[in-house]
């Protein structure tokens, strides 16, 4: 395994697997003795959700992906020497073109359990749109490993040249053959002058879209040489970065085998817990037996009582009635007559 397959699984899997699948390919380069590609692996960036689906289209869709960069060359061409309707044939063959190429993204999406939101679409939309027009997103784009996607595209000003009413003029009225002055139709001068005014109106309103597009122009250019400020910083700052995580190295190597080191207690200590949990939950159930038992022999005890205290209540209404049959039957053996004297 080398960088660049490494790259190749991690940028082709779902976002959310990106982080632990990298943690284990450096793992297994660490334990090859590689530390230089392990460090490698562990730069690596997960994709955005966007980035991801247009990964997938460089693997899934890469004729489609090629038919449409080839539309950019193309495109820029006749922006700059073609004409209206040459433009408009194309751009509407570029917007099919990306259209039919967001859906085979979200359908590819789908065959992996994921379904693309409105704004995934956008980004991947956003994506083609500028590699259409920058060779450099376009190279990025065919290699399958984005990692965001970019936040704008300058697209081609198709509303320059939106198709107007075209007729043609008529020629001013010639004096006829007798050369007599031609009569002049009020009516025809008035609707050629109303069409006249259309067209100016037109060419004003196609003006005001050039300044406005002009302006834009220019915002976009300040934008890039601010960009381009900002790139040197950057570049000075990474450069210092690099030399400090080259500095850093033995200190990451460390770190990477303690984390290794924590990551095989923490297992041991989950497994301690769910032998801990299994066993505290067999003694809350033999705990609930023992109450259920003690309960039910509660019960039973005040059953017992209770039929007790019947039997002894009905054991002194007996004798009761007892001692006074005997007082009765005393009385009356008492109140016998005696033997007749002869």
């Amino acid at each position: 395994m080398d960088l660049t397959a490494a790259a190749e699984e991690l940028y082709g899997a779902p976002p959310e697997l990106f982080v632990a699948r990298r943690k284990e390919l450096a793992r297994q380069a660490r334990d090859q003795g590689d530390r230089a590609l392990a460090r490698g692996i562990e730069g690596l960036r997960r994709p955005s959700r966007g980035a991801w689906l247009v990964n997938l289209l460089a693997r899934g869709a890469r004729d489609e992906l090629g038919q449409l960069l080839e539309l950019g060359p193309e495109l820029a061409r006749i922006h700059r020497d073609g004409t209206p309707g040459e433009l408009r044939q194309l751009t509407l063959a570029r917007r099919q073109a990306i259209g039919a190429l967001v859906e085979r993204a979200v359908a590819l999406a789908r065959e992996r359990e994921h379904e693309a939101s409105a704004a995934t679409r956008r980004d991947v939309e956003t994506t083609l749109e500028a590699a259409l027009g920058s060779p450099e997103v376009a190279r990025h784009l065919l290699a399958g490993q984005l990692v965001h996607t970019p936040q704008s595209a300058a697209a081609f000003p198709l509303e320059l040249f939106e198709e107007h009413g075209t007729s043609v003029e008529q020629a001013p009225p010639s004096p006829d053959p007798a050369g007599q002055a031609a009569v002049v139709d009020l009516a025809d001068a008035t609707r050629r002058r109303e069409q006249r005014r259309g067209r100016q109106d037109q060419q004003r309103a196609q003006a005001r879209r050039v300044a406005r597009c002009v302006e834009q122009l220019e915002r976009l250019r300040q934008e890039v040489a601010a960009l381009g400020s900002r790139e040197q910083v950057a570049g000075d700052a990474l450069a210092k970065a690099v030399e400090d995580v080259r500095e850093q190295g033995q200190q990451a190597e460390q770190a990477a085998r303690n984390v290794d080191q924590l990551d095989a207690q923490v297992a041991r200590l989950e497994h301690e817990l769910a032998q801990l949990r299994s066993r505290r939950q067999q003694a809350e159930e033999r705990a609930r037996a023992e109450r259920a038992a003690v309960e039910t022999s509660r019960v039973r005890e005040a059953t017992a009582r209770e039929a007790a205290t019947q039997v002894a209540q009905t054991l002194r209404e007996r004798r009761a009635a007892l001692d006074a049959v005997e007082s009765e039957l005393a009385k009356l053996v008492g109140q016998e007559p005696g033997p007749e004297s002869t």
